[in-house]
């Protein structure tokens, strides 16, 4: 049986109250003012920086964000923490520039920006934070870095070629229908399992999950997945890997060994980001479709309870919530909310009987959150960060935004 949660707005029902009896007594103060005041022109608020550190977006919203932040590349899309909690690399993947950056979490510093053709959404570490794993999505390949711990530096790379190179122009970013061919493939979300070296990838075009040697750096082996796939995740006990298929509104469960499909359960609209709980019973699925978080008991083999990301229970889909993050504890998910600029805040300590307990402001569209280890601190990147800039002929670019990592 599926136990649906109550918004995390009934936490700031206290607030909102306070609020609306704030914006009663102003209605009421401005209606006894002479006419001649009341028709007095308002001043004009333009985009931008305001009081306060507040940023006034295009839409007419507004940004506070706490907490430092860092600016980096073009539209994060991905975050990955080393081992030890000190860097955070960032894959890039907007139109202007393409990339990774590293940013210092103590100095709170971009130590180091990489030009990287065509990253996407998978980035981590493995090695115990020796190695760096991009994604590569139109080169169809994986990117193996060395990485350099006691400096943060992203050093020279090997490539696992999963096809040859994509070939077919404007076709698929586009999203039309492709044929199956040898560059459609487009691997999207990885994991790692360093106890065994293995890396897991899967890919959105031909719609498949890879399992690589990270040793020998060679393909083991590849299975077809029954829909389009957007993230994996290795089980903690690294028995199994967790599978978010997009567009079926499926969690694949799958025999990390051989790749074979032990299990689909039903879950969300859009199934994208995953976490597992620390006994490995319950794992976590952002439905980026809905404003909802599905808990599945996987040996009940259900989703158990559904929780409501959005301010209110009757609110409007739209939120957008595409990524996780669990405490060291795993009693607190974090839940970052796209389409609402903020994080969603979850007390999980008893799935099933979930709390939620507010949230927490960040910056424009924030794509991806993580865990610094030890630290009980989250690092957010915000997709187009603090809001829009004038266009400018020196930069040659109309539509300048300034991104940056949230922690």
């Amino acid at each position: 049986m599926v136990r649906r949660m109550r918004s995390p707005m009934t936490a700031r029902a206290g607030l909102l109250l306070s609020a609306t009896l704030l914006i009663a007594m102003t209605t009421g103060a401005l209606a006894t003012e002479p006419a001649a005041r009341a028709r007095r022109p308002r001043a004009t608020n333009t985009p931008g920086p305001s009081f306060g550190g507040r940023v006034l977006l295009p839409n007419g919203w507004k940004l506070s964000p706490p907490g430092r932040q860092v600016a980096v590349g073009d539209f994060p899309l991905g975050i990955a923490v080393s081992p030890d909690g000190r860097f955070a690399a960032v894959t890039h993947s907007g139109s202007h520039g393409k990339g990774i950056d590293v940013v210092d979490l103590v100095s709170g510093q971009l130590v180091q920006s990489v030009a990287v053709q065509d990253p996407w959404l998978g980035i981590g570490f493995a090695a115990g934070g020796r190695r760096l794993v991009v994604s590569a999505g139109l080169s169809n390949r994986i990117l193996l870095f060395a990485f350099d711990p006691e400096r943060g530096a992203v050093l020279g790379a090997d490539t696992v070629a999963l096809g040859p190179a994509w070939s077919g122009g404007g076709l698929y970013p586009q999203g039309q229908p492709v044929a199956p061919r040898p560059d459609a493939i487009w691997p999207t979300g990885l994991s790692v399992d360093d106890a065994s070296q293995r890396l897991f990838v899967v890919s959105r075009l031909d719609s498949a999950v890879t399992s690589i040697d990270l040793r020998t750096r060679r393909v083991q082996l590849r299975r077809a997945l029954a829909g389009v796939p957007y993230r994996c995740l290795v089980s903690r006990d690294g028995q199994r890997v967790y599978v978010s298929l997009w567009s079926r509104a499926q969690l694949a469960v799958l025999d990390a060994a051989t790749l074979a499909v032990l299990d689909t359960i039903a879950v969300g609209e859009h199934p994208c980001d995953l976490e597992e709980s620390p006994d490995g019973r319950f794992v976590f699925v952002a439905n980026a479709n809905e404003n909802t978080v599905s808990v599945v008991d996987r040996v009940q083999r259900i989703t158990v309870e559904r929780l409501r990301t959005s301010r209110s229970p009757g609110e409007p889909d739209g939120d957008t919530p595409n990524s996780l993050a669990l405490s060291d504890d795993g009693a607190r998910l974090y839940v970052a909310n796209a389409g609402a600029n903020h994080v969603a805040v979850f007390d999980v300590a008893k799935p099933g009987q979930s709390e939620a307990e507010g949230f927490i402001p960040v910056g424009w569209y924030p794509t991806a959150v993580a865990m610094r280890p030890g630290a009980q601190a989250l690092v957010v990147a915000n997709g187009k960060g603090a809001g829009s800039q004038p266009s400018s002929s020196a930069a040659g670019d109309t539509s300048s935004w300034c991104r940056y990592v949230t922690y």
